[in-house]
């Protein structure tokens, strides 16, 4: 029987991970990404990063928030900058103890991993739509006063989540299954009210094939039913 080797929370994080915001950033900026990551990790409790202001800072640390799903545990992060050395001190507020962290990932592997191995031989595009499923049939749209209503566990290991969560479990699985998809943010509007107001969404982008597609799972959960899925915002 192989033993499971994680020593840190670090060592949850997917291999080969596609971080298409971090590819997106300067040579300087991948820098403080891999040290605010770092110290994400080790539960750091104040980590100073080279930027050149704090709303980069603020920018790689939402960057780093798609990119990884892993990191749900950072409920937020405060800050202050020096503008004479070019460097910002990032204090994050930690929504579990070390610990607790450590146990959640484990958790969240386990879970999934049967799921990931039935799936590994299969198609890019069966392999999609097969994680499309196992979220529309297992989770519950709820935002409810919880931590994880926003996160990948949620999904994985509560079975509720908003747009958000959906689209970071989306991911989880995506990196774990060999697929690029990446975390968007946007505006969603009432198709059948052409006046009514944008509300802010969450959904992804996948590659299938190399070519990027539109996936709205929280959508497609929504006109679901049961163990019937529909895909009326699959691979736009």
């Amino acid at each position: 029987m192989k033993k499971n080797t994680r020593n840190s929370l670090a060592d949850y994080i997917a291999d080969n991970q596609y971080r298409y915001y971090y590819a997106n950033l300067s040579n300087n900026v991948q820098n403080a990404y891999d040290k605010l990551l770092k110290g994400y990790m080790k539960h750091t409790d104040s980590i100073v990063i080279r930027v050149s202001s704090m709303d980069e800072a603020w920018l790689i640390h939402q960057s780093l928030c798609y990119d990884v799903p892993e990191v749900f545990f950072v409920k937020s992060v405060r800050g202050s900058y020096n503008p004479l050395l070019s460097t910002a001190t990032v204090y994050p507020e930690y929504r579990f103890d070390y610990e607790t962290c450590f146990n959640i990932l484990r958790q969240m592997e386990k879970r999934t991993k049967a799921f990931i191995q039935r799936i590994a031989m299969l198609s890019e595009w069966e392999r999609v739509k097969q994680i499309h499923d196992f979220i529309t049939r297992n989770v519950t749209y709820r935002d409810v006063e919880a931590p994880y209503s926003h996160e990948s566990p949620g999904v994985l290991l509560y079975g509720i989540a908003v747009c958000e969560g959906i689209a970071k479990a989306f991911k989880y699985l995506s990196d774990r299954a060999r697929i690029n998809s990446l975390v968007i943010t946007g505006d969603a509007f009432d198709d059948s009210n052409q006046s009514s107001n944008a509300t802010g969404h969450a959904w992804n982008i996948v590659f299938v094939d190399s070519t990027p597609y539109h996936i709205d799972v929280t959508f497609d959960y929504s006109v679901s039913s049961g163990a019937i899925s529909r895909y009326d915002y699959f691979l736009l």
